[in-house]
Parts: structure tokens; C-alpha cells; sequence
């Protein structure tokens, strides 16, 4: 094989590399939004689509990566971190102002 043939394998195989790398990084991450979406839902009787809303407006609110957030949820299964106890208390005061009741 000439010079520039394995030149452009090498840089394919290098690309590909690099797509499975970021593939398994984005799968980790969405395993650990899963887990922690679920012990959301649990500990707080929510569907799971409620805990991934509570979960991403604490994210947001508190301009806190996604899955870091969803880490410290799974990382203390006894407490709420305190992006989530936020909002919490913001959508508890966002019903009663609104008069609409829990579900």
C-alpha cells in the first residue's frame, strides 16, 4: 500500500476511534440520567417523565451539567442534592400560585 493509502486509513480508523469513544461516553452518561431518574421517581412517588422534568429544570436553574447532577442523585440514595430540593420547592410554589394541584 503507497504512502497516502495508509495515510487515509489511519486517519478513518483514527475518526472512527474518536466516534466510538464519544458513543460509549454519551451511552454512560444516559445510564446514569436512567438510574438516577428512577431513584427520583421513587423517592419522591413521581412518574418518570416528572422526575426527568425536575431533573433537568434543577440542571438548568442551577446551570449544572446533566449527568453531573444525575451523579450526585445516584452518588447519596438518602438525600436530595440541593439543585433538586430547589426545585422542588420552586414547583411546589409555582402550583400553589398557579392553583393547580400535585399529581
Amino acid at each position: 500500500m503507497d504512502t497516502d493509502g495508509s495515510s487515509e486509513v489511519s486517519e478513518e480508523t483514527l475518526q472512527l476511534r474518536e466516534t466510538v469513544d464519544q458513543l460509549s461516553r454519551a451511552l454512560s452518561s444516559r445510564i446514569v440520567i436512567e438510574q438516577a431518574k428512577g431513584l427520583l421517581a421513587e423517592r419522591l412517588d413521581l412518574s418518570l417523565e416528572e422526575a426527568f422534568a425536575i431533573l433537568r429544570y434543577a440542571a438548568r436553574a442551577t446551570r449544572m451539567d446533566l449527568h453531573e447532577l444525575s451523579a450526585s442523585v445516584i452518588a447519596d440514595r438518602t438525600h436530595n442534592p440541593d439543585p433538586i430540593v430547589l426545585a422542588l420547592k420552586r414547583l411546589d410554589r409555582w402550583r400553589d400560585s398557579s392553583g393547580l394541584s400535585a399529581s
